[in-house]
């Protein structure tokens, strides 16, 4: 038997459930490097972040300072903080162009950015976890790269913390290509950590 980590508690009932978006690493540098369905991958993100099916949507992506430590910083040198090649991608900037501060539009979710430090948007120094809570939210959905590292480690964490964790299959990818994706899938779906959903098992007949 598997047991869940204390966190935010799973909602019991529709009426209490309140929803993240969790895009993962949609940086310059990072999708540069993916080949498989990435015009797709980005419609279906565009798509999400303005749907009002979300409370939240955040950009999580690696953001480093020479200061912050991570061991992710011994594998790939990237994300370093300031540079043009660890921006969000500018088919979503205007998606996160209003600060998070500001009221939103009552019909579009609040969006923020929260750095990313390891192949987890979770771990620490991290306030993903602590984000989320602050919002109350209930129901995490993740998009972006890549299915088998990056997504699939935010799925566990999420699991960990006790959300109901959804992977949007139309929303991720990997720079493993086709065979990537699918292990990462793969081993969602073994673990149990989240399930994986389609757009339409989303906004259905909501509209974007």
């Amino acid at each position: 038997m598997t047991l869940r980590a204390t966190g935010t508690p799973a909602a019991s009932n529709e009426t209490e459930r309140r929803k993240a978006l969790v895009i993962i690493d949609m940086s310059v540098e990072q999708v540069a490097g993916i080949r498989y369905r990435k015009k797709n991958v980005i419609h279906t993100i565009r798509q999400l972040a303005t749907a009002s099916f979300f409370d939240l949507v955040i950009d999580s992506h690696l953001w480093m300072g020479p200061n912050d430590v991570s061991s992710l910083k011994q594998l790939y040198p990237g994300g370093q903080m300031d540079t043009e090649e660890a921006r969000l991608i500018p088919e979503l900037q205007g998606v996160f162009s209003r600060p998070s501060t500001e009221a939103p539009a009552s019909s579009a979710p609040r969006t923020m950015f929260v750095r990313k430090y390891n192949y987890s948007s979770f771990a620490p120094p991290s306030i993903l976890n602590e984000t989320l809570q602050s919002h109350r939210i209930t129901d995490v959905y993740l998009c972006g790269i890549n299915t088998d590292y990056c997504v699939y480690a935010t799925s566990l964490d999420a699991f960990y913390n006790n959300y109901n964790a959804f992977v949007v299959e139309e929303g991720v990818s990997s720079f493993n290509g086709a065979a990537g994706h699918k292990q990462g899938l793969e081993q969602i779906d073994k673990f149990g950590c989240a399930t994986v959903v389609s757009v339409e098992d989303i906004v259905g007949n909501r509209g974007s």
